[in-house]
């Protein structure tokens, strides 16, 4: 049988983290539709057709190479507006969505605790990783601000 180990200061650290959030929860959490699958699919071909035929209807060739690429780009934007405005437009409060669900015991927010506290250790533990990189990163950044300042 495994002896458990006692929590690390940064796990305590994201524990306290995720539990004063949760505790904002309330006041500071609402959840948004977001549009998965088809529908993002259907929207995004929606806009890439209404672009070329915009762009063919003002005398440009559909075969530049630079218009594929201007189409791809321009519909994706189309699309995130689209579906973002939409989803910000219906909005839910944490003690709605509890309410919804049924969720006298709080579930949902003990459920929210555990994937923050993972995220959050999941996020240092990542930037950690990649923190030996910093001074090379620094030293690159100052050499290129210092270079455009010498033009």
């Amino acid at each position: 049988m495994a002896v458990p180990r006692e929590p690390t200061a940064e796990q305590l650290a994201a524990a306290a983290l995720a539990e004063e959030i949760v505790r904002r929860a309330p006041q500071d959490i609402v959840f948004t539709m977001t549009f998965m699958g088809e529908s993002r699919q259907r929207l995004l071909a929606f806009f890439e057709a209404l672009i070329a035929r915009e762009i063919e209807a003002r005398g440009a060739s559909l075969s530049d190479d630079l218009v594929r690429p201007f189409i791809d780009e321009h519909a994706a934007r189309l699309r995130d507006f689209v579906m973002t405005g939409t989803a910000l437009t219906r909005q839910y409060r944490l003690d709605e969505i509890e309410r919804l669900l049924g969720d006298r015991t709080m579930i949902t927010r003990v459920d929210l605790w555990d994937t923050l506290t993972d995220h959050i250790l999941a996020a240092c533990h990542q930037f950690q990783a990649q923190a030996d990189e910093i001074p090379a990163l620094l030293a690159a950044l100052r050499r290129t601000r210092d270079g455009l300042g010498t033009r």
